[in-house]
């Protein structure tokens, strides 16, 4: 309740400063905020290819897909968080622009504190115990402190926990808020028994590498000349992300969810170069190449350029969670996504890839085309016929990443629902002056990049603040 479009709307334009020329009038987008939006200012030659080649595998161009309408279409291009040809990120929008001004000698409520961190929320029982319990303040400690001796901020009115889907629930089971049986599994006194942790949903992705004749994103355009360029105009390949068409679409398989997408295809002219071998965009995904069985014959001609077709689940059925490894703060927590878990998952990532295959098969392609790589399932004992259900199955469960979208691990809901953590005003069950404003609230994952999403929620959590009875008797 309170979460639906038409609410959440006002607060996406609210932070939201598009300057697309095709959109800046639109009444679904905002104009003024702190947050850039805006589109790569270069692009390669197989861009230009790509709406049309979706369009020949059934997803035609769509001119923007936050329109609530993009249930089936393709974009040239994305809406980025960018600004003068760099990513234009939440601290870039918000807080340095507040920093400038307390710089200047204005008198501004806001302190940041580095290289610190927080042990633990302080918790305290009111005097009459029935009625729960308050949350008071943090105890911390200085990272540059040679003695870590714990300290303490005491809050006058709330403490608000945006630590993200994975360091929140940390942090509220370190506190004594989480499942009961693993709180007590730690050794860890249990304040408020409420399902912390459970819920992890992420987006994970696949894809399809194909040879090109025509230059791609790589070392070859990393030259000094493609660096002064960018220093000095901020356009040329240094001012993009290497990622140039986008489509959504459904997989056919989730029956329950009506139209809404559940894939995501990225266009992405960077990899499979003869002399990077995939490094570059296994450095730009952290993936440890180790961790993946060798691809051998996946081109059988000699070529330098390479594009992938990223295949995404934005709508999986699969739930994780997150657990302590101890009660010591210092410990990273147990991260247990439990990708492809649900088999429904599965059977709509292999109906992704064959879309996917169409697209790159189309006739548009045909001039750019080498070879679509993958010919050899050598993984199974027995290999599977080249791009059949079970060599996708198999390249599927062999060849999944995560995109870093982990969300809903601190899931809002009613009250009265037994796998709610917060509100829908984001404050933690049975704990007064505590609330979290992150993406770990989000009941289920959106189907889309989580930035802008999780900067709506925080804009939210400003406003429930601002409106509520504790903000304005303290003022």
């Amino acid at each position: 309740k309170g979460w639906g479009w038409d609410e959440v709307l006002p607060f996406f334009k609210k932070s939201e400063d598009m300057t697309i020329p095709s959109l800046r009038g639109s009444k679904l987008h905002g104009v003024g905020g702190g947050l850039t939006v805006s589109e790569f200012p270069y692009h390669t030659t197989l861009a230009d290819i790509w709406e049309k080649a979706c369009a020949t595998a059934g997803i035609p161009a769509h001119t923007d897909y936050n329109d609530g309408k993009c249930t089936n279409g393709a974009t040239r291009g994305f809406q980025t968080t960018t600004r003068n040809g760099s990513r234009c990120s939440s601290a870039k929008a918000f807080l340095h622009p507040i920093l400038k001004r307390k710089e200047k000698g204005e008198r501004i409520n806001l302190d940041i504190l580095t290289h610190a961190e927080v042990l633990k929320l302080i918790i305290e029982e009111k005097k009459d115990k029935s009625k729960g319990s308050v949350c008071s303040g943090v105890r911390y400690v200085r990272l540059d402190d040679p003695e870590r001796s714990p300290r303490e901020f005491r809050a006058t009115r709330e403490v608000i926990v945006s630590c993200g889907s994975v360091g929140s629930p940390k942090l509220l089971m370190l506190s004594g808020i989480g499942p009961r049986a693993h709180l007590e599994e730690v050794g860890i006194p249990v304040v408020k028994d409420l399902p912390v942790g459970e819920n992890l949903q992420d987006h994970i992705m696949t894809g399809i590498l194909m040879y090109v004749k025509s230059p791609t994103f790589g070392p070859q355009m990393l030259s000094v000349g493609n660096l002064a360029r960018y220093v000095l105009m901020k356009k040329g390949p240094f001012s993009s992300n290497g990622m140039e068409g986008n489509a959504f679409l459904q997989s056919g398989v989730r029956k329950e969810i009506g139209g809404a997408p559940d894939l995501q295809f990225m266009f992405s002219p960077q990899g499979g170069e003869a002399g990077d071998g995939d490094n570059l965009i296994n450095k730009i995904m952290n993936i440890d190449i180790k961790r993946f069985p060798k691809r051998e014959n996946l081109c059988t001609k000699k070529t330098k350029y390479g594009v992938n077709l990223l295949v995404a689940l934005v709508r999986p059925k699969s739930r994780g969670r997150i657990r302590l490894k101890s009660n010591d703060p210092a410990e990273d927590p147990e991260i247990d996504p439990r990708y492809l878990e649900h088999p429904d998952d599965v059977k709509a990532m292999v109906a992704g890839m064959k879309r996917a295959l169409k697209v790159l098969e189309s006739q548009h392609f045909d001039s750019e085309r080498i070879e679509i790589a993958g010919d050899k399932c050598n993984w199974c004992e027995n290999p599977h016929e080249k791009y059949s259900d079970a060599f996708l199955e198999h390249y599927i469960r062999h060849r999944t990443f995560t995109v870093y979208h982990p969300t809903s691990t601190c899931k809002m809901g009613a009250p009265d629902r037994k796998d709610t953590v917060v509100d829908p005003t984001l404050r933690v069950l049975g704990v007064e002056g505590l609330r979290v404003a992150d993406a770990s609230v989000m009941p289920e994952i959106v189907s889309a990049n989580t930035n802008a999403a999780s900067i709506m929620i925080g804009e939210r959590a400003a406003d429930f603040i601002i409106s509520s009875k504790t903000y304005r008797n303290a003022s």
